[in-house]
Parts: structure tokens; sequence; C-alpha cells
């Protein structure tokens, strides 16, 4: 099932859209989940082997738009 041409505009503009509203029968939440995971996973490796301002900050983003996604539901910024 397509994502509605509406979300993806809202989701283009940076409104945060509950996954609910994005999920398909495709498992389009379960997917998400599994990049962002991916992703600060590499962060946090990239932090604990480099530690400096550039890595801590780019960890700490990550880590809170995949703690948005987990926790509170919200879609990742569609520019990422």
């Amino acid at each position: 099932m397509p994502v509605p041409r509406i979300v993806r505009w809202l989701a283009a503009a940076g409104v945060g859209l509950p996954l609910s509203m994005i999920d398909s029968p495709d498992g389009v939440a379960r997917r998400l989940h599994e990049l962002w995971r991916d992703k600060l996973t590499e962060a946090q490796r990239r932090y604990a082997e480099s530690r400096n301002e550039d890595t801590r900050t780019e960890y700490l983003r990550v880590l809170k738009i995949f703690s948005d996604l987990v926790i509170r539901d919200k879609a990742p910024p569609s520019k990422d």
C-alpha cells in the first residue's frame, strides 16, 4: 500500500506524523526502526572511536531521532 501523497507532502514540510498514519501491512514502521537502529549503531561506533564534538553532535542527533521514532511514534525528518 503506497504512502498517501499528503503524508509525503507533510513529511517533506517537516511535520512530524505518528507512524500509525504511515504504517502499512508491508511493515514500513519496522523497516524505519531497523534503518534508524543501524544509523544509531554506526553513530555510536564513530563516537566511541573518535570522541570529538562533531561525532558527539551526530550521535545525539541520531539518538533523538531514534527515540522520537520508537518512543513517541514520530516519523523521522524526511531529509535524513
